[in-house]
């Protein structure tokens, strides 16, 4: 047996689960089936940062996996509008805007109808949208705890403000 030479009690665990949630330490949901296709070689989002993620639904897109493109889609909006309801300045609502923007005219006008079709359809779908709400991934950012209520909130408020999610 290892004795601990401080004494852990319930307010410490509480903390320490806390800072690990905030933290991101939580091992994040699997893909729904209908979202996860079979042989997926696009990656899941592994940034932050919208404009990468944005890259990766293009990249899925060429792969011809558009739900996985979706799902990546939503993330990064999701990102952008949280973003922008924590910092209010006009450069996170263009951002917002334009990334998607951006992202969309890489493609060819075939890929780009086939993917608006697979979106539309996929979001329009209550199921398929909260399963997908309930895979998108809080961006992990430095803050103290007092600020931690207010940054959850700012990211449920984005996932109901542009997803709809329940």
């Amino acid at each position: 047996m290892v004795k601990i030479p401080f004494k852990i009690g319930y307010p410490q665990i509480a903390t320490l689960c806390l800072c690990l949630f905030l933290a991101g330490c939580v091992q994040p949901k699997a893909l729904p089936k209908e979202i996860t296709l079979d042989n997926t070689t696009c990656a899941e989002a592994v940034s932050d940062n919208p404009k990468l993620i944005y890259l990766q639904m293009n990249d899925c897109i060429d792969k011809s996996q558009k739900k996985r493109a979706a799902y990546l889609y939503a993330q990064a909006g999701t990102l952008t509008w949280y973003q922008s309801l924590i910092d209010k300045s006009e450069t996170s609502r263009l951002a917002h805007k334009n990334l998607p923007t951006e992202a969309l005219a890489k493609l060819s006008d075939s890929e780009r109808k086939e993917f608006t079709e697979t979106l539309e359809s996929t979001l329009d779908d209550n199921k398929l949208r909260q399963q997908i709400c309930s895979r998108l991934l809080a961006p992990k950012v430095d803050y103290n705890v007092e600020l931690a209520n207010s940054y959850s909130d700012k990211w449920l408020l984005a996932k109901k403000g542009y997803l709809h999610c329940i």
